[in-house]
């Protein structure tokens, strides 16, 4: 880790020594951190895909509460041409005459042909034009520079404060009108005025006044000979939770409107509840497992949360709901569980319960206070939700992960420590017997010069 030595002083191979000493001293610690690491990042894992596939059913079983999701409701015109309709929650299924007595038009005014385009109607000084839209209005000013038909209609289409009023300049052989057209359709007055004027642009506006104007019209029809008007060609509350718009008048011609409902709904819905659980118990069948051959198990074998997810699960799915006297038990509407867990859906069942029962069906899927799709729904959210059972584990889990982390940060100060202060020792060791070798040799050396020394031979003279 970054420290050497050679062991020059005393001919051993100490950096192998070191290094072994070191693998010896942080090895062991190094697998029961990886190993503690990959049991959590293994259930992590699989709590993650369980969690997702919890999610789906969850949310099927929100589903199964709301009624919007099992009704669908029709508006049919016996001719688009003349009208088109659209029935939302809440509308009764039968059928209507039609008759679209008038369209409705916006309210226009006109100047005459009177006035040329490229004359500028200010004289001099500045004027105030005023349009009036019912109770609304705006102003525009007018100056000596610019005050042409042309300026005057863009003055009036670019100002910030219109009140919904568009002008126009039509072009003729005779000379060109400026035409204000409200942009909504309706019996509504407009007017114009001026402050200010000159003696051209005062005439154009009388002249624009004293038009006799195209006037606003509320369209009108008549549904079963009972007439009703809108300032549109829109009729939202003719029939409850029913919208009608006019397309042309058809006026003394009736044409049908039906209205009809649709219970197909619940039968969509119900099979997305059962695919959508069978997907959990199969994700769960994949994560608990046990084979005792092999012994092998999933990640999440013996797991408290998964028992107790499925316990809630069976208590609340075929427990009795007394919602209403006809229908109480799931199994009524054809869902059954077979001997591996597994939903199935006999859509027979339904179709029977709903010709006959149809209100209690919905109201025992659909009830807040104790309905089946409120009750799954209740117990599920409790593990997926934010703040659930699921995400709680994976908190904790993820806790986990920090404090292996801190530990093997602390494992790894020790082992540097530990390197350093081995390094050390055997860096002095190394010395000492280079100390005690170069004494050895200068021993020898001296008692071979002493006197009577004699030298050993390898044989006897």
């Amino acid at each position: 880790m970054g420290l050497s030595v050679s062991g020059v002083g005393s001919g051993l191979d100490i950096q192998n020594l070191i290094s072994q000493l070191v693998q010896a001293e942080a090895a062991p610690r190094e697998f029961l951190l990886a190993k503690r690491k990959n049991a959590v990042d293994i259930e992590i894992s699989a709590l993650g895909e369980l969690k997702n596939t919890a999610s789906g059913f969850a949310s099927a079983s929100a589903a199964l509460k709301d009624s919007t999701n099992f009704v669908s409701y029709k508006a049919t015109s016996a001719d688009k041409t003349v009208f088109t309709a659209t029935a939302s929650e809440g509308a009764v299924a039968a059928s209507y005459e039609v008759e679209v007595s008038a369209l409705a038009t916006a309210v226009s005014k006109k100047s005459s042909n009177a006035f040329s385009p490229a004359l500028n109607l200010q004289d001099s000084g500045t004027a105030t034009l005023t349009i009036q839209l019912e109770s609304s209005s705006f102003d525009i000013s007018i100056d000596a520079a610019n005050s042409t038909l042309s300026d005057i209609r863009d003055a009036i289409n670019n100002a910030d404060d219109n009140v919904g009023v568009t002008a126009t300049v039509i072009n003729g052989v005779s000379g060109s009108d400026l035409v204000l057209t409200a942009n909504a359709t309706g019996n509504k007055t407009l007017t114009i005025s001026e402050s200010g004027g000159t003696a051209n642009l005062t005439a154009f506006v009388n002249n624009i006044e004293a038009d006799a104007a195209t006037p606003g019209a509320d369209a009108s029809i008549q549904v079963d000979g009972i007439i009703a008007t809108s300032s549109t060609n829109t009729f939202a509350n003719v029939i409850d939770n029913v919208s009608i718009t006019a397309v042309k008048a058809n006026v003394g011609e009736t044409e049908k409107l039906t209205i009809s409902t649709s219970n197909s709904g619940i039968s969509t819905v119900i099979n997305d509840f059962v695919k959508q659980y069978n997907a959990l118990n199969a994700k769960i069948k994949d994560l608990t497992f046990y084979n005792t051959e092999k012994r092998e198990s999933g990640a999440l074998f013996g797991d408290s949360i998964v028992r107790s997810l499925t316990g809630s699960l069976m208590r609340n799915m075929f427990n009795d709901i007394s919602v209403n006297t006809k229908i109480t038990n799931i199994t009524q509407l054809g869902i059954s569980m077979d001997s591996s867990g597994d939903l199935s859906f006999d859509s027979s069942k339904l179709e029977s319960e709903l010709a006959n029962h149809a209100d209690e069906v919905i109201s025992f899927l659909t009830d807040k206070g104790n309905g089946f799709g409120q009750r799954i729904d209740t117990v599920i959210s409790s593990y997926t939700s934010a703040t659930g059972t699921f995400q709680s584990q994976l908190d904790g889990l993820d806790d986990s992960l920090k404090r292996i982390g801190t530990e093997t940060a602390q494992l790894t100060a020790y082992i540097i420590g530990y390197q350093e202060r081995v390094t050390k020792e055997f860096t002095a060791l190394d010395t000492l017997l280079g100390q005690l070798s170069s004494t050895s040799a200068s021993l020898e050396s001296s008692l071979k010069n002493l006197p009577g020394f004699v030298k050993q031979s390898s044989s006897n003279s």
